[in-house]
């Protein structure tokens, strides 16, 4: 056989060994949205104008795996005299149709209150969801002026 035919026919098998190992071991990015809205949000405003905001929220969310379900979420959000976000304690209960769970704690960056982003961990899991366990998940939050929010993220 010609050296030609073998390298070239060595490059292609390199080629396609790298292609197929990349799809095998590729793990499939989670990714859910959330429609919803605020049912409690109350507010304490101290001597220095910051704000402890205790608040929960109910929604549906859709994910890429075909699940639908109830969204819930219950804490206390702190905010800074210029109503930058500052601490938030907080947990998130996805649950699907089916019966499967997941359970988050989230974390915001230095944002403004009504609009920004962060990840959550999950710490819970059940049923179809469980490969998320331990995973950190992504995601963006807008707020609209009647009380609703839209949240999109993704889980690696």
């Amino acid at each position: 056989m010609p050296l030609k035919f073998i390298i070239k026919t060595t490059g292609i098998v390199i080629f396609l060994t790298i292609i197929l190992a990349n799809t095998i071991y590729a793990e499939e990015k989670y990714e859910f949205t959330i429609m919803g809205n605020s049912l409690q949000n109350d507010i304490v405003k101290l001597p220095d104008k910051s704000i402890f905001n205790v608040f929960s929220g109910k929604g549906a969310f859709s994910d890429n795996k075909g699940n639908i379900g109830d969204f819930s979420s219950r804490g206390v959000r702190q905010t800074n005299n210029k109503g930058v976000l500052t601490k938030l304690t907080a947990v998130l209960i996805f649950k699907t149709t089916g019966g499967s769970e997941m359970w988050g704690s989230p974390t915001r960056a230095a944002t403004d209150l009504l609009a920004g982003a962060g990840y959550f961990d999950v710490f819970s899991t059940k049923g179809n969801l469980k490969e998320l366990l331990g995973k950190r998940c992504q995601y963006a939050l807008t707020n609209t002026k009647n009380k609703s929010f839209i949240m999109q993220g993704f889980c690696k």
